[in-house]
């Protein structure tokens, strides 16, 4: 048996009245459990297993799929607008194609949280956004740092191989962008702009190139 704290970041039907879930834990990264009988009216885990709110979870089980035995939320969940929900089926789908280990998960964990609060509250979308896929990056191994000797001016890119890199195209995004992203300063329209740019870059390399399905949506 184990007990922890957790976000659903995915379930879908299974036989009968049961469900498949996958589930973003405090302590024991990501774990895939059958919750028998949710999708039964009289389940007690009938209309526990939502997105987006954070819930206690009971799991027992020694393989690789557990059995979840009890769940309560501990959240509640606001009406948002289409954008910011759509943007948080993204966040999810985005931990779903990474290959996180446990102790990922556990540094994730309260950037997640705070990314759906933040989501929720109804803030510049892209902009938490992007600060999100950052830190992912991060975790993944990837250091964004800015090239040496490359000053304010300077148009930056991402490249796979050798990481940001000064570029002459005109596609970049300058150096004084992303240390006024990085400081949390205020940016505009256009520095936000190109921001997306540089991140989109990042994010494919991150999934492999895998097609991100929220994306279209967020179209």
């Amino acid at each position: 048996m184990l007990s922890d704290a957790c976000y659903i970041l995915h379930k879908r039907a299974y036989k009968d009245s049961s469900e498949l879930i996958k589930c973003l834990t405090a302590h024991h990264g990501l774990v895939d459990a059958v919750a028998k009988g949710s999708r039964n009216p009289k389940s007690k885990l009938k209309g526990q297993l939502q997105p987006f709110i954070p819930c206690a979870i009971t799991l027992s089980g020694k393989s690789g799929l557990k059995t979840l035995t009890n769940a309560e939320q501990t959240g509640i969940n606001a009406p948002c607008a289409y954008l910011n929900h759509v943007s948080m089926l993204y966040c999810n789908e985005l931990l779903l194609l990474l290959n996180l280990d446990q102790e990922a998960c556990e540094v994730i964990y309260p950037v997640y949280a705070q990314t759906i609060a933040q989501l929720k509250a109804k803030g510049q979308v892209s902009l938490i956004l992007r600060k999100f896929e950052w830190f992912l990056s991060g975790v993944q191994g990837y250091e964004l740092s800015l090239p040496n000797q490359s000053v304010a001016s300077d148009l930056i890119t991402f490249d796979p191989s050798l990481g940001l890199q000064v570029t002459r195209g005109k596609q970049g995004c300058s150096q004084q962008t992303i240390t006024d992203f990085l400081a949390n300063q205020t940016i505009d329209n256009e520095q936000l702009r190109a921001m997306n740019r540089l991140m989109r870059a990042v994010v494919n390399h991150l999934v492999n190139g895998k097609t991100i399905q929220s994306r279209l949506l967020l179209k």
